[in-house]
């Protein structure tokens, strides 16, 4: 979780820089608007819906280790749901940042 956020946050990740550096940064600004929203998105709201459901019920069951000790496990599913809830939040502070380039550039 820390290293993506990491990521997020100061674009270390894989981008498609190589066709990104060949447009204007209006260009590249609704090309990171459609990424996101078309793939990064998603994804994430899949893994936070599929993930809060993993988490339910886990919790409803009580599920919890095998073993001598009973651990709970359902705190650790918990850590899935928040984690997407928090890339998601990243993901939109990108896409608003994008908008807000746009917006600048129409300006200029």
């Amino acid at each position: 979780m820390g290293l993506r956020y990491h990521q997020l946050r100061h674009h270390a990740h894989v981008e498609v820089d190589v066709l990104k550096r060949l447009l204007s940064r209006r260009k590249q600004a609704a090309l990171e608007i459609l990424g996101y929203l078309i793939f990064f998105v998603p994804f994430i709201w899949m893994l936070l819906t599929l993930g809060w459901d993993f988490f339910m019920r886990s919790f409803s069951r009580g599920e919890t280790t095998y073993g001598m000790v009973a651990i709970p496990v359902y705190p650790v599913k918990a850590v899935i749901v928040i984690a997407a809830f928090l890339i998601l939040l990243q993901a939109i502070a990108i896409v608003i940042r994008a908008i807000q380039q746009l917006r600048e550039e129409e300006a200029a």
